[in-house]
């Protein structure tokens, strides 16, 4: 299980398969109990990223298959084909996409510039595909943004004109007044990677926040303030950022709480913030973390749930995803429920 949403009959997740890799979708009625979905309406391709709600039902995407769309979580529709799509968003009067495999758009928006110093000029690489923006009002129908929201522009590299920088986006949340995206701008023939955050009142037109930090790794939003949690070693800057609205940002903490940990899903809860993560080479095996925060700048960690028998912890536990429902909080990932077997789904409820 990678990604989970209060929504069909209880609970939706998504995700793949350990041994085939095929994209699953499962529901629930309380986060205890799984029924996975198959047969001819289940999705086809690989792995699952994202999975929203919006005002018309679900979506779900991550793979080369495009964009699925389902009223209940059990029966999914093709939307969108032939693009690869990796965050999803909807808001109040928009549903937007980013991914790649899009045709390409003449006279684009041009986010702005940087400027990078180079020592020696690499072997010229491969480019990336740009990134492409599709915005929906009902997730049925989809427009490509056509010029494009984001599109590589110059480096600006002394000695090597022709570098560009390739905007991606890895994050993105649904705020009062319109959208926030995180995500970063790379140089590909330096390996320079920059995080960005942008900011849009519609879904088609984007504007560069100030935001002075290092890679990201979860952006989670309230209807009074966004929070933005850097990943381990990251630079002068790690930690945790919040912003009012999504434009200018401020560095709050770096909670001893977090050190060592890959954040790796938050999530708004009333009185704070929910956040997944999880901790490389942990002694006691026990990989997997949930911990909340009122403000962001103290953090305390949840205890994790008995693990079924006859095993006595979460071996090896890893958590992609977490969302709070009316009642409960599910937290789903991977562990491995018997030695020498394939990793197998996991899920943690809280209903406090």
């Amino acid at each position: 299980m990678q990604v989970v949403v209060p929504a069909g009959p209880g609970w939706v997740a998504a995700g793949a398969s350990e041994t085939s890799g095929q994209a699953l979708t499962w529901t629930s009625p309380d986060g205890l109990s799984w029924t996975r979905d198959s047969g001819p309406a289940a999705i086809e391709g690989g792995e699952v990223d994202t999975l929203a709600i919006t005002g018309h039902g679900l979506i779900v995407a991550g793979n080369d298959q495009g964009l699925w769309t389902s009223s209940d979580g059990t029966t999914w529709r093709h939307a969108l084909r032939a693009v690869e799509v990796d965050v999803v968003v909807a808001g109040p009067n928009a549903i937007v996409a980013f991914g790649t495999k899009a045709s390409s758009g003449s006279s684009p928006i041009v986010l702005a510039d940087d400027t990078f110093s180079l020592a020696a000029t690499p072997a010229k690489p491969v480019p990336p595909e740009p990134m492409a923006t599709w915005i929906s009002s009902d997730g049925q129908t989809w427009q490509q943004l056509d010029p494009p929201a984001f599109r590589p522009v110059s480096a600006n590299v002394p000695g090597s004109p022709g570098l560009k920088t390739y905007p991606s986006v890895d994050e993105a949340v649904s705020v009062a007044g319109g959208f926030v995206a995180a995500g970063s701008t790379q140089v590909t023939a330096i390996g320079q990677v920059d995080q960005r955050i942008w900011t849009s009142t519609d879904g088609r037109s984007w504007d560069r926040a100030t935001y002075a930090g290092g890679g990201g790794a979860v952006l989670a939003g309230t209807s009074t303030g966004l929070i933005f949690i850097e990943g381990p070693g990251q630079g002068p800057s790690d930690g945790v950022w919040t912003s009012p609205d999504g434009r200018s940002w401020s560095h709050v903490a770096d909670p001893p709480e977090l050190a060592d940990l890959g954040p790796t899903a938050a999530v708004a809860v009333p009185g704070g913030f929910l956040l997944a993560a999880n901790l490389s080479g942990n002694p006691d095996d026990s990989l997997a973390e949930l911990l909340t925060s009122a403000d962001g700048r103290a953090w305390t960690a949840l205890s994790a749930p008995t693990p079924p028998a006859p095993a006595t912890a979460w071996s090896g536990s890893s958590l992609s995803g977490v969302a709070a429902g009316p009642a409960c909080i599910v937290a789903v990932g991977s562990w491995f429920a018997a030695p020498g077997e394939p990793r197998a789904g996991l899920a943690w409820v809280s209903c406090p």
